[in-house]
């Protein structure tokens, strides 16, 4: 491909900005393109560098519900509980997409169960409120505790249906 022909200079800077301070990876994994993501990552891009004022890398293979892409961040390092531009942690995000496979990888790699987003709900009381019983289930099988209240004092047996 044009791109492996362009990586195989010695001197190509995977880490060059536009004029937004997006890099060739941010600008892969935002367009959703896995095996040009690889590409930079087994060169040497940084899978935890993203722009002042856009998503993190993490976040947006989150947000796209790509399996792919958030296995390959997560296993170049990237921070499963770095939050995004809106203050919600990864967790938080594939409760709320409803991605099973994503949450399972985030779990799987530390990322924490009991993550709140800015309002100070649980991804358990989002998942309970979305009757996401996939999600329920991963969360409280990695230590999500259903006792954790949001304000009012609400825990996720409120919220059940």
């Amino acid at each position: 491909s044009i791109v492996s022909i362009l990586l195989d200079q010695e001197k190509i800077d995977l880490e060059t900005e536009d004029e937004k301070h997006r890099t060739p990876l941010w600008t892969a994994v935002y367009r959703g393109h896995t095996t040009i993501a690889e590409m930079l990552l087994r060169k040497g891009a940084y899978a935890s560098k993203s722009p002042a004022g856009e998503e993190t890398l993490l976040n947006l293979a989150v947000v796209r519900g790509s399996t792919s892409l958030t296995h390959l961040l997560l296993e170049k390092g990237a921070d499963p509980e770095e939050k995004s531009r809106s203050n919600e942690a990864p967790v938080f995000q594939a409760v709320c997409r409803g991605d099973a496979a994503v949450l399972s990888l985030l779990l799987g790699k530390g990322a924490s169960p009991d993550t709140r987003n800015p309002a100070g709900e649980t991804a358990l009381q989002r998942a309970v409120y979305r009757s996401d019983t996939s999600a329920v289930s991963l969360l409280l099988g990695k230590g999500a505790n259903p006792d954790l209240q949001v304000v009012g004092g609400e825990t996720p047996l409120y919220m059940g249906k």
